[in-house]
């Protein structure tokens, strides 16, 4: 599975209290993806992936995912493979995103 064309919009922002980063964002995320099997005249599949809003309140865990076929030569198995075991794989993702977020301005913070 690969990410093509990767769009992040919104806004973002972070704050200092108590000697503590606060992160606040909301974000909308676009992106095309493509599928291809590794049997031999399995298909391919292509696709978009939106998230309409991420936000900072919400978390990764409670976002809405929108996964779209546009196009699937593999008698739909790709593209349902994509929605089943893509979805999680992007909610971790997004976890690992958040928490190397966290941990960089925590660094940060201490320096100052």
């Amino acid at each position: 599975l690969e990410f093509r064309d990767v769009q992040v919009t919104g806004d973002a922002s972070v704050t200092v209290r108590k000697g503590k980063p606060i992160i606040l964002y909301l974000l909308r995320v676009e992106s095309r993806w493509e599928a291809a099997g590794t049997a031999q005249g399995l298909g391919e599949a292509k696709g978009s992936l939106i998230l309409p809003e991420l936000s900072s309140e919400d978390g990764p865990n409670s976002s809405v995912i929108q996964i779209e076929t546009t196009s699937d030569t593999s008698r739909h198995r790709l593209g349902s493979a994509v929605r089943k075991e893509g979805i999680p794989a992007v909610r971790a993702l997004l976890r690992q995103f958040e928490e190397a977020l966290r941990s960089t301005l925590q660094k940060a913070t201490v320096e100052l």
